[in-house]
């Protein structure tokens, strides 16, 4: 017997897909949740970007913006958003090896790498005559 095709509201696929973004669930944790495959979860997810990105290109059109300054604000969008998920990578990897490596860094104290390295080896801060 064959499977009947599900269909879903948007206002569900943008819920499924705002707890990926935020990360409050994985894909593969939603899509066992909600019985879906994680291509689906991946598929919403490039149309809502696409979707968005078009709401987006009107709204500044009817800002009365030409195309081409259409297409740079939305070229410098899509940057700023990859650095930014560039930056919530990195914060997350800074706070996994603080948890790794408790304590103060060893870069982080006050003294220089050199004064510390001329501490260890004894030399004082006047020149040799």
């Amino acid at each position: 017997m064959k499977k009947e095709k599900r269909s879903f509201t948007r206002e569900f696929k943008d819920k499924i897909i705002e707890q990926f973004y935020k990360g409050e669930i994985t894909a593969a944790e939603l899509a066992t949740k909600h019985q879906l495959h994680v291509d689906q979860i991946y598929k919403w997810k490039y149309e809502l970007t696409r979707v968005r990105q078009n709401e987006r290109r009107r709204e500044l059109q009817k800002e009365g913006r030409n195309p081409s300054d259409v297409r740079y604000i939305l070229e410098l969008e899509q940057e700023m958003s990859a650095y930014k998920e560039k930056v919530a990578e990195l914060l997350m990897q800074v706070e996994l090896l603080k948890k790794v490596q408790p304590g103060p860094h060893p870069l982080s104290s006050n003294v220089s790498g050199l004064e510390k390295i001329k501490r260890e080896l004894g030399l004082s801060k006047r020149r040799a005559k």
